[in-house]
C-alpha cells in the first residue's frame, strides 16, 4: 500500500505529469485485490471540460466515499460524470491509453488533486493569509470611477457599481447600464447548478460551501442566500462572479486553454477591490497560481 501512496503522491510531480500512461500501469500493477474493490475515480476531459468520472452507482455502494468525491469536485471546478458500466475497474484500465489521463483512488482526492472552474464556476471559501504580490493577470489602478459603496438604494446600483469599478481598473470596457440578473438561492440551488443541474442524493449541499457562481446557460449571477451584500467581503464574492460574467460577455473564456485560466483575473480584482476598501483578506499569489493552471 505504501507503494500505492507514493505513486499517487508522484502524480503532483512535473516528471509524473509527462508519463501518466506508464504510471497507470504502475498503480494498476500496485494494487491489492482489497483496494481494486474499493471505489475508484479518475480525471479525464469530457466535451472539453475537466471531469472526474467516478464507479457506477457509487452513491449507493459507498456514499462516504461518493460525499467525498462530491465535495472536491465542487470546490476544485471539476464535472461530475457517473461512468455507466458496471465493471469500472475493467473501465479505469482502458484509461491508460488516453493522452495525459491519470488514474487515482478515492485517497487521493485527500493527498491534493488540484483544478478549478468548469463552466459553472464555484466561488469558495477562501484559507489563505496575506495579499498577492505580481501576478500575470495583475491590472493597473486606475482612476476615474466615483461609487460610493456604503451608500446606494437598490441591487441593481451595487451591480451597476461594481461594474463600474472593474471597468475602471481592467481592460473592461463593458456599458455599466446593461447588469445581469444577480438571484439569492440556497445551498441546494446553487449546487443542483454546480453539478450540472442534477444532484445526486448523497451529496449534503450545505457541506459544500459554494457561495457563489456564474451560470453562463441562464447568464445570471447565483449568489448563495446567506451572503449578506452589505459587507465588502459579500460585494468582494459578487464582484468576483461578475468578472467572470464579464469574461463570457466578451469571449474571453474562448481565448483561454482552460476554464480554470479565467480564474487569475477574478482573484486579482477581488483583492483589489477588498484592499481598496481597506478590508483583509486572505487572498494570496499562490492561491491564484493554483487555481487558475489548467490541469487534468
Amino acid at each position: 500500500m505504501t507503494d500505492v501512496i507514493n505513486i499517487l503522491n508522484n502524480l503532483q510531480k512535473p516528471d509524473a505529469q509527462k508519463k501518466p500512461e506508464s504510471l497507470v500501469e504502475k498503480i494498476m500493477r500496485s494494487m491489492t485485490p482489497k483496494k481494486k474493490e474499493q471505489a475508484m475515480v479518475h480525471p479525464c476531459i469530457i466535451n472539453g471540460q475537466h471531469t472526474l468520472v467516478y464507479e457506477n452507482d457509487l452513491h449507493n455502494k459507498n456514499p462516504e466515499a461518493f460525499q467525498k468525491i462530491s465535495e472536491f469536485a465542487t470546490t476544485q471546478g471539476y464535472q461530475l460524470k457517473e461512468d455507466q458500466r458496471s465493471d469500472f475497474l475493467e473501465g479505469v484500465k482502458r484509461v491508460k491509453n488516453r493522452r495525459r489521463a491519470n488514474v487515482v483512488s478515492v485517497m487521493m482526492l485527500t493527498a491534493g488533486l488540484m483544478s478549478q472552474s468548469a463552466y459553472a464556476k464555484p466561488h469558495s471559501s477562501l484559507n489563505f493569509d496575506i495579499p498577492t504580490g505580481s501576478d500575470s493577470s495583475t491590472t493597473q489602478i486606475q482612476s476615474g470611477f466615483d461609487f460610493d459603496f456604503d451608500s446606494y438604494n437598490t441591487q441593481e446600483e451595487l451591480v451597476s457599481g461594481l461594474l463600474g469599478w472593474i471597468n475602471d481598473h481592467s481592460s473592461f470596457k463593458y456599458d455599466i447600464e446593461k447588469i445581469p440578473t444577480v438571484k439569492k438561492v440556497s445551498a441546494k440551488k446553487i449546487a443542483m447548478v454546480a453539478f450540472g443541474g442534477k444532484l445526486p442524493k448523497a451529496v449534503n449541499p450545505d457541506s459544500l460551501k459554494i457561495f457563489g457562481l456564474y451560470n453562463f446557460n441562464e447568464g445570471a449571477v447565483y449568489l448563495l442566500d446567506s451572503i449578506d451584500l452589505v459587507t465588502d467581503e459579500g460585494k468582494g464574492i459578487l464582484l468576483h462572479e461578475l468578472v467572470h460574467y464579464l469574461q463570457y460577455q466578451t469571449g474571453m473564456d474562448y481565448d483561454v486553454k482552460c476554464k480554470n485560466e479565467l480564474e487569475s483575473l477574478a482573484y486579482v480584482l477581488e483583492a483589489k477591490f477588498l484592499e481598496a476598501n481597506d478590508h483583509r483578506h486572505k487572498i494570496t499569489s499562490s492561491h491564484i497560481q493554483k487555481v487558475s493552471q489548467c490541469r487534468v
